[in-house]
């Protein structure tokens, strides 16, 4: 097997990851923007270019409501997550990654106010 032919362990957490955030309705920025990753990373994890380390295994899993060790189960037919599920999820994620953003910004503007304050004295 040459060395960057995905593993089936890999194929099928892409699969997973893949299936799971489209039947949510997410987009790939979104979980991106969640987990703080970029889009780019998402996008080969689906594609088996990329392996997530433990940690943002945890928080792509957290995203899309799932423990760790689910994502690497082939899913059944009888698994699957209901639409109000879904919805309520997708609002919860929704608010989760619009409230990073203001922490963010608000992080921002706070930086550059130390900045001015420092610059004056």
């Amino acid at each position: 097997m040459n060395r960057k032919d995905p593993t089936d362990v890999q194929r099928l957490l892409a699969n997973n990851i893949k299936h799971i955030r489209a039947g949510l309705g997410l987009t790939q920025m979104q979980l991106a923007e969640y987990c703080g990753v970029s889009t780019s990373f998402i996008g080969e994890i689906e594609i088996c270019r990329k392996f997530p380390s433990a940690h943002t295994l945890q928080k792509i899993a957290t995203a899309l409501g799932v423990r760790p060790a689910d994502l690497f189960f082939e899913e059944k037919e009888d698994s699957e997550v209901d639409e109000q599920s879904k919805k309520e999820l997708s609002v919860e994620l929704m608010t989760v990654i619009d409230l990073r953003r203001k922490l963010i910004k608000d992080m921002d503007l706070a930086i550059l106010d130390l900045k001015r304050k420092h610059s004056h004295n």
